[in-house]
């Protein structure tokens, strides 16, 4: 079990534990929250890119990602003048799917961040 360590609001050390295959969690929004905290101590935004329901409209995975994955192709007119894009191509991400006993447990892990993320900026995600 991996551990990052953040500074919480009093300037004391707080640890916070990095995902792991495996790791079990109540519902999707736990697993949301768990990844967001840790995107945040890692200082990137995270997004849901996709999930998946069964026949019965139940979610029963979801892959959540750095909000910067993925490249755009430039739209723009004049090509020595593109447009700014928020995609670099960054990797991390993580899958989760439900079990059997309707908990959600982390099956694959990405934690291959490209981009950088300015620690002033940390407040808007």
């Amino acid at each position: 079990m991996d551990m990052v360590y953040e500074p919480d609001a009093h300037g004391q050390r707080k640890d916070i534990e990095a995902p792991n295959v495996g790791m079990k969690l109540d519902m999707k929004e736990a697993v949301y929250d768990f990844y967001k905290t840790y995107a945040k101590s890692m200082r990137f935004p995270i997004r849901t890119r996709s999930t998946i329901k069964d026949k019965n409209g139940v979610e029963i995975a979801v892959v959540m990602e750095c909000s910067r994955a993925g490249s755009r192709g430039s739209k723009a007119q004049n090509q020595l003048k593109p447009q700014p894009s928020m995609q670099t191509g960054c990797g991390a991400r993580i899958r989760a799917r439900t079990t059997y006993n309707s908990s959600w447990e982390i099956s694959k892990i990405s934690l291959q961040h490209s981009d950088l993320m300015s620690p002033t900026k940390a407040r808007l995600f």
